[in-house]
Parts: C-alpha cells; structure tokens; sequence
C-alpha cells in the first residue's frame, strides 16, 4: 500500500520525477555487481562472452543477436529482446582488452546503460568472472526490471553460462 501512495502523492502534486529517485517503490537507476567462479579456462569464459552473435542462446529473452567487427578490439552489438509482446532493439559498443569487455549503450531501451566483464585467472582450469552494469530507465521499464526480476534474469544468465561451458 505504501508504494501506491507514494505513487498517487507525486502524481496528485505535479511534482518532477526526480521524487522517484528518493521512493522505494521506483528506482530509475540500476546496479548490478556479481562475482563467481567457474572450472573453465578464461579463454573459454572471455570468447563466449565475446560472441554477441549467440546471445540470442545466452540472454534471456533475446531473440536474435549479431556483432559487427570495428576493429581487433571494438566490435557493435545488437541484441533484439522481444517482452510483453513489445520488441526492444539494444545496440552497444564494446571494447575487449586482455582481461576485461566493456559494453556501452548506443541505442536501445535504456537511458544509458553501461557494463563490464573483468576475467581473472586463478589457476589453469578456474576463473574469477566480475560482471558489472549500471543503468539508467524511463517510468515503464523501472516497473519491469524490479529487483525481483533481475535477479531472476541474473540467476539464468549465469546457469546458462555454465550450460554452455559444460560445467
């Protein structure tokens, strides 16, 4: 109950959406941290995260993928997540160095989106996979992407990233 109200005060006093960012019940800003560890050589972990032309078998909800080489190390991304009957185009620019790919918005759902992958070798089979993204939404998409929801969508993406490592 309380969220609805909190909704209906700003509502009935006209009041900026900046008051969002102080409620509980709507966070337009995002962060996401997580750290595991997986048996696979980092190689195998830093080319399949790489490979944005099979996140379509990755993501949750992403219907198809594809990437366009920029250079050795920059590429685009385009993702196309379909949700709740509507389509969602994710266009990002992505740079790979040694250890780490960094994946920034270009276009998309997002009023900005920013992320990274940071890969560390512990020993020849065992890897330290650091996944950070922080992003910025509009009114509709803060609904949709609760907490509740990205964790879930979180959980998936991870087993599916085990799936696909065979581990």
């Amino acid at each position: 109950m309380y969220s609805l109200e909190v909704f209906y005060q700003v509502y009935k006093s006209n009041a900026c959406c900046i008051n969002f960012y102080q409620s509980t019940f709507l966070q337009l800003k995002k962060i996401i941290k997580e750290e595991i560890y997986l048996n696979a050589k980092i190689t195998d972990i830093f080319r399949l995260i790489e490979n944005y032309e099979d996140y379509e078998n990755f993501i949750p909800g992403c219907k198809s993928s594809s990437k366009k080489v920029i250079s050795e190390s920059v590429s685009q991304g385009t993702l196309n997540f379909e949700f709740l009957n509507k389509r969602y185009t994710f266009v990002s620019l992505n740079n790979s160095t040694e250890d780490r790919i960094e994946m920034k918005q270009l276009e998309g759902p997002f009023k900005s989106f920013f992320a990274h992958w940071k890969f560390e070798s512990t020993d020849e089979l065992k890897t330290k996979v650091q996944f950070y993204a922080e992003f910025e939404t509009g009114f509709v998409m803060s609904v949709i992407l609760n907490d509740f929801m990205i964790n879930n969508l979180k959980d998936l993406m991870i087993h599916t990233l085990k799936k696909q490592l065979n581990i």
